[in-house]
């Protein structure tokens, strides 16, 4: 279980590499929840910028770069979180906000 120093000290800089990624990346969403198997990790959710996007999904490279990234600025593993990204373009995210608030 984090302490809340831990949590603030990852909040901190999970805003800190949503700066370094911009303009690409629009947007990072955390959760902190165990995983499937019980362990302790932080979700990540990345709704990144159209520009990005080849084809109908974000470029793979692309999303790997920056999921490398917040690793590393974040370092979930110092304290023994896994880390698990999924990851939207901002159309995406738009089409798909409408479609919630229909519901």
């Amino acid at each position: 279980m984090l302490r809340k120093a831990e949590r603030s000290h990852i909040e901190d800089m999970v805003k800190a590499a949503a700066f370094a990624l911009q303009p690409d990346l629009v947007e990072i969403r955390h959760e902190f929840q165990d995983d499937c198997t019980g362990d302790p990790s932080i979700f990540f959710t990345l709704v990144v910028a159209d520009k990005i996007v080849v084809g109908r999904y974000p470029s793979f490279e692309r999303v790997r770069w920056m999921e490398e990234v917040i690793r590393r600025i974040v370092e979930p593993d110092e304290y023994g979180l896994n880390s698990y990204f999924t990851c939207r373009s901002k159309s995406e995210e738009m089409s798909h906000s409408k479609e919630a608030a229909r519901c």
